[in-house]
């Protein structure tokens, strides 16, 4: 194990413990992967910024109106107390991770050489059929579990004239969303090599990244129905992947 002083800072909910963001939980599985030890630092999202600028956390862009955007999560190294490293945007600490902290164990890089490439494209395909935001199956039921000072600012994302409430699918509908879904997840099983992890017998960075997705609808939707929804898809391999990473799931 590692000797670092690692904060690492995430959103706050009602679930408690645990996020529902799946930006965070990459890195926190990555954390959880590379079994670093990490302090972790919950902020509700109406107090990301005051946070990050009370930490000296860079924002993560600015708008076109020249305001700051902060958000998580973000990570503080203070192993070099000289200097310090402050970071956020996942992939941007992920990479640092990766660079800074590696495995000893060849077996157990998260990019591979020559992998970035597919790891990449395949990112894109599964962010854009499993979260579209908002997303008809999954974003009514995250907003519930967040705290009530963060809640509203899920409305935004509403259509015109909607609350997110009236986005969510129901009875029939909600069938179909899930049958369509399983399609296309269908699709990306069908560049996998493992039963289990995408390349084989070691999890990589990708099965990372659909790790967190899944696990952040899991938790926002529950148990019974994201069971339900996804079992039957791939011959179950996106709950076997959950059941299999368990232990990172923390």
């Amino acid at each position: 194990m590692a000797h670092t002083k690692l904060i690492f800072y995430d959103i706050r909910t009602l679930v408690p413990g645990l996020p529902t963001s799946n930006n965070t939980w990459r890195v926190r599985l990555v954390l959880n992967y590379k079994n670093l030890p990490y302090e972790t630092v919950w902020s509700e999202i109406p107090d990301i910024a005051a946070t990050c600028i009370a930490a000296g956390i860079p924002p993560f862009e600015t708008r076109a109106d020249g305001s700051l955007r902060y958000t998580f999560p973000a990570l503080v190294d203070l192993t070099n107390s000289e200097a310090p490293i402050r970071l956020t945007d996942s992939r941007k600490i992920i990479d640092y991770l990766e660079t800074t902290y590696p495995s000893t164990d060849p077996k157990r890089a998260l990019f591979p050489p020559g992998s970035r490439g597919f790891q990449a494209l395949a990112d894109s395909y599964f962010d854009r059929i499993i979260h579209p935001f908002p997303s008809p199956l999954v974003t009514f039921q995250m907003t519930q579990k967040q705290t009530e000072r963060a809640r509203p600012l899920f409305e935004k994302y509403a259509p015109p004239g909607k609350t997110l409430a009236e986005t969510n699918l129901k009875g029939r509908e909600r069938e179909e969303a899930w049958s369509k879904l399983r399609e296309e997840l269908d699709k990306l099983a069908a560049w996998a090599e493992g039963d289990i992890f995408f390349s084989g017998d070691n999890l990589r960075y990708f099965d990372i990244h659909l790790l967190a997705g899944l696990t952040s609808m899991r938790l926002s939707i529950g148990d019974e129905e994201f069971g339900k929804g996804l079992g039957p898809s791939a011959g179950g391999r996106w709950v076997k992947l959950v059941k299999a990473c368990a232990d990172l799931i923390r």
